[in-house]
């Protein structure tokens, strides 16, 4: 939650200063302003987003390799200490392939 959080700081600015800076006339009346002015911004966007997103994955991936090791993908969840109350019965790999999944 705190990455989206973190990303969504990063991207809000993409669009808001056109019309703040009154400079949507200028661009949206260019030859290709209206067109390759938002597309562009909405891939920057996307990159932002998966380069941030990325970037926090593979922290927590060395994070959890560290903790647990390269063998620790199969310690169920209940006897690490981390999240000893969780009732699921699932692996550590499966808990991290749900995290990021969602």
């Amino acid at each position: 939650m705190l990455t989206m959080l973190i990303l969504g700081y990063l991207v809000a600015g993409i669009f808001s200063n056109e019309f703040a800076w009154r400079s949507d006339a200028v661009l949206f009346s260019s030859f290709y302003g209206r067109n390759k002015a938002v597309t562009s911004k909405i891939k920057a966007g996307f990159c932002v987003v998966t380069a941030v997103y990325s970037a926090v994955f593979i922290i927590y991936t060395g994070i959890v390799l560290l903790y647990l090791g390269a063998d620790g993908w199969n310690l169920p969840i209940q006897s690490s200490w981390i999240s000893w109350k969780c009732f699921y019965n699932i692996t550590n790999l499966q808990k991290y392939l749900f995290i990021i999944a969602a």
